[in-house]
């Protein structure tokens, strides 16, 4: 039940439960685990303590994946991350300057892996081990029969290993479906000169082997994670249907469905040219193809796939949607903390910009009889700043819902941002009475206003 209380970075620590998820008590594990939480204070802290300071809160979040990433010694991706940093200050301010609309995607990476964490934290903790792992379908793994000196994590691990890289991967191609909006807002600098910019265009990568990564992640949807030999994802057939939809939303450079495939790509890559710490031969990077990339990867890229896909009013494509979290957990939980991550989001549409909700939201989660009940609260701060850029905000999320307003004001934006928040949300996940959701706003220990998503 919640208590209409905004959690400090300590609270959320504390909630989050790392050591739950990496249990190991190694030397190099303690360590390890040490440091991420250490750093994940680092950036809550500056969060709390420095709520608007958006290029505080980057540099902050990238020493945080450093620090994490460095646990599975990837370097590869430390650089990936590293690059992104450099990439997206600019889109924020290209694109505002086009007068278009746009949000924060990379300490948005942290605040949905926190998020999420703590969902799930709460969740396992409600349930003994064989439930929660049977809910959110995670084994523990048995790979290093298959592959010598493999290190089989735990299921709580692995679902932690999951979560990272569902979390961390979810918007990674943002910068590449952005390439007109960059183009815009040099334009209109440049129109000053009579100059103007045609590009930069993408050119289209279209690998060999596209059709057989579609038809993965349609065996995997089509199985719903069911494991087989008590820890390998049930693949029998593919869903032909979800094949073909994904491959039409990639040539529409549908922002998760690229993601997800630039995230597959890459973990094959490093096994494939040897940049892991795995020795190299041909014996370990098939059965490393089977095991691991097209077991756990996979799943990853197909949660990651789906997150931003939302059926059409008209035609209901895609017919796979709308979801449900007791069939595909992990993509649920992903599109629920996806969109509801509106607090500490640097966005909007001029060069200033600013975030809707200055901080953490509290969390309740309760799990009986095999029915979920989840309640999120917002909390609303007393700063006239503030309020009038929520208000504007809000006022610019309902027009894009079709809804037009004379005289905008607090309570209509408070309404507004809730609605548009569960619509989202019961537009993508199926209404279910086993698993609710309730979204609400508080401010001096009261509730404004709440809604239930499935209503």
């Amino acid at each position: 039940m919640l208590k209409g209380e905004c959690p400090s970075t300590q609270q959320i620590l504390e909630e989050v439960r790392i050591e739950s998820f990496l249990k190991s008590s190694s030397e190099r594990a303690i360590t390890e685990r040490t440091a991420i939480l250490k750093k994940m204070g680092e950036v809550l802290n500056s969060m709390e303590e420095s709520p608007v300071e958006y290029r505080i809160h980057l540099e902050k979040v990238y020493s945080f994946l450093e620090t994490l990433w460095t646990k599975y010694d990837c370097k590869d991706i430390i650089r990936i991350l590293e690059a992104l940093t450099t990439v997206e200050p600019p889109l924020l301010d290209l694109e505002r300057q086009a007068s278009k609309r746009y949000r924060d995607h990379y300490v948005h990476i942290f605040n949905v892996f926190v998020l999420g964490l703590r969902i799930l934290s709460l969740i396992t903790q409600k349930l003994d081990e064989k439930s929660a792992s049977n809910l959110l379908k995670v084994r523990d793994e048995h790979i290093s029969s298959m592959i010598p000196d493999f290190h089989d994590y735990p299921w709580k691990e692995r679902l932690f290993y999951l979560w990272t890289l569902i979390s961390n991967f979810h918007d990674i191609s943002i910068p590449v479906t952005r390439l007109t909006g960059v183009r815009d807002g040099l334009n209109e600098f440049l129109k000053e000169f009579g100059l103007e910019v045609s590009g930069p265009t993408l050119l289209p990568y279209f690998p060999s082997d596209l059709e057989n990564y579609f038809e993965l992640l349609g065996c995997i949807f089509d199985g719903r994670m069911q494991p087989v030999e008590d820890w390998c994802y049930k693949k029998d057939c593919a869903n032909s249907y979800v094949q073909s939809a994904l491959r039409h939303e990639f040539f529409k450079q549908n922002h998760g469905v690229l993601s997800g495939f630039l995230m597959y790509k890459k973990f094959q890559e490093i096994f494939l040219e040897g940049r892991n710490k795995q020795p190299l031969t041909l014996d370990f990077f098939n059965k490393y193809t089977e095991y691991v990339l097209k077991q756990d990867i996979a799943r990853a890229a197909l949660a990651i796939s789906l997150h931003d896909l939302k059926p059409n009013t008209a035609t209901g494509y895609p017919k796979f949607l709308p979801l449900d979290f007791f069939d595909y957990p992990l993509a649920c939980l992903l599109i629920i903390v996806d969109n509801l991550q509106e607090y500490l989001r640097w966005e909007g549409t001029s060069i200033r910009g600013g975030t809707k909700l200055l901080l953490f939201p509290e969390l309740a989660v309760n799990v009986k009889d095999q029915k979920i009940n989840m309640e999120i609260a917002f909390f609303i701060t007393d700063e006239p700043d503030a309020k009038n850029y929520l208000i504007s905000q809000a006022e610019s999320m309902a027009k894009s819902m079709g809804e037009a307003w004379s005289k905008p004001n607090f309570p209509r934006a408070l309404q507004a941002l809730c609605n548009y928040m569960a619509e989202e949300l019961a537009a993508r996940l199926n209404p279910n009475e086993l698993f609710q959701i309730r979204v609400s706003f508080w401010s001096k220990g009261k509730e404004l206003f709440g809604r239930n998503v499935h209503i």
